[in-house]
């Protein structure tokens, strides 16, 4: 029989074997001419490494084309068994592929694509990666030498990659876990009264913070070949809407938040110029940002004979008791100066002196000058002009022109209206708002004009 000749719907049904990576792999297949009569082929059933009745493959193959066909042959009844059951179990994969229109099914190996069915999908990418950072880092040593358990040191490997993938709490990290295959790359079973384990593991990590950080830090520079110059510190605050009892630094304080009505504590935190933290400390909520400076640089004391690097630091930080710290512990600082002193330095902000920062673009560009500090001959000042900071400058005066309108024009309707007579009181109020705009309108020199201005004090040796 020419198989391309015969019927339109089911015009010739073959078998053929393919090797797919050293295996056999056999296909039903089905030729037909398409709507341009060119011939074309499709796998009706894919059977793996079946073993079928190698001598009786063609006639199985005839048997099954006859019966979609519709045309039953007695000569069937010559076939083993066996080719039989094999033409039955063909029949019935080829009618449910009937009704479909005659293109080249998908394969990957043998395998109908258009047919994978899944079910309990897990993520595995990300933990992958979060998998191999840990590798990397030699985190698994770190936790046995500190002494945590083999099962400490899995959930703590669980609760690290949950931080960096989806940060979420300890009773919604149990739900992410099932959708992922860490518990069964990590040998895991969380369920809802695992939760415990999740903040107990959390306790034995923080017992051993300072160590593991400084671990850390040793690996990181290590496995990145980090040569670290510059240490950036800062502190925040977080606080409380309970009365948090139990813990003895939570305190009142001057909150950023502007809840000053709950306790708090503050958090420092330091990295290096590559963006990766050094170390944390959590201080008690009231203890002044000044304060906390010292008790990080003992952290991160270099030991003798290593190079110390530059402490840079926000206005903030630079309290005398600060800078004479830094000095005597012979470390470079770089210190942002607060607003009102740059009126102090009006005649050097004037003289055109300044040199851009390179590889900037116009509405990026930064103007630097270097000039001696008059009232310590071991430091220098950096003045700074940039487009961006005239920006926030002229926003800051703007708002406070409006704040200072808007009070004396309730301060003259409160007169108007007989409800304010005392001059006193009057005078008093009046002053409170010239002060309020004067201090938002900080004497600027004239270069202003093209560009704001800000201040460091820099200490090099």
């Amino acid at each position: 029989m020419d198989f391309l000749s015969a019927s339109p719907y089911f015009p010739g049904v073959y078998f053929r074997t393919k090797s797919i990576k050293g295996t056999p792999l056999v296909q039903l297949v089905q030729s037909y001419r398409n709507a341009e009569g060119l011939p074309r082929q499709r796998v009706i059933a894919s059977l793996g490494d079946a073993k079928l009745p190698e001598a009786e493959k063609p006639s199985i193959a005839r048997a099954v084309e006859r019966h979609l066909q519709g045309d039953r042959n007695l000569l069937e009844r010559e076939l083993s068994e066996e080719a039989a059951s094999w033409v039955a179990r063909l029949v019935r994969l080829a009618e449910s592929s009937k009704s479909a229109a005659p293109v080249t099914s998908a394969s990957l190996d043998g395998v109908l694509l258009d047919e994978i069915q899944t079910s309990n999908v897990v993520q595995l990418g990300p933990q992958l990666v979060a998998r191999q950072a840990w590798e990397e880092l030699r985190f698994t040593p770190m936790l046995q030498e500190l002494g945590l358990s083999a099962g400490q040191i899995a959930t703590a490997q669980l609760m690290i990659a949950n931080r960096l993938i989806e940060p979420l709490s300890e009773w919604a990290l149990i739900d992410w876990s099932q959708r992922t295959a860490l518990p069964e790359l990590l040998g895991l079973r969380m369920t809802k009264t695992s939760k415990d384990r999740l903040y107990r593991t959390s306790d034995e990590l923080l017992i051993h913070r300072k160590a593991i950080e400084e671990k850390l830090r040793e690996k990181e520079a290590d496995l990145f070949c980090l040569s670290r110059s510059v240490i950036l510190y800062d502190v925040t605050n977080t606080h409380f809407e309970g009365l948090c009892q139990k813990d003895p630094k939570a305190r009142h304080g001057k909150n950023k938040q502007k809840r000053n009505d709950c306790l708090q504590v503050a958090v420092g935190i330091a990295f290096d110029e590559h963006g990766l933290p050094l170390a944390h400390e959590v201080f008690e909520g009231s203890m002044a940002d000044t304060k906390t400076l010292e008790i990080l640089l003992d952290r991160l004391e270099i030991k003798e004979g290593g190079l110390k690097p530059v402490v840079i630091l926000d206005a903030g930080f630079a309290s005398n008791s600060n800078i004479a710290m830094l000095k005597e512990r012979g470390y470079c600082y770089l210190v942002n100066v607060t607003r009102a002193s740059r009126a102090k330095h009006a005649e050097s902000f004037e003289k055109e002196t300044f040199e851009p920062l390179p590889g900037r673009n116009q509405e990026q560009k930064v103007e630097v000058k270097k000039i001696a500090d008059p009232e310590d001959e071991a430091s220098q000042l950096v003045l700074c002009r940039s487009a961006q900071r005239r920006l926030k400058e002229e926003a800051m005066v703007s708002k406070a022109e409006v704040r200072f309108l808007a009070d004396i024009k309730a301060l003259e309707k409160r007169i108007k209206n007989g409800r304010l007579k005392q001059a006193a009181l009057i005078e008093q109020k009046s002053d409170r708002s010239k002060r309020s705009i004067r201090a938002s309108s900080v004497f600027m020199p004239s270069a202003i004009t093209r560009a704001s201005c800000s201040l460091c004090a820099m200490r090099t040796k």
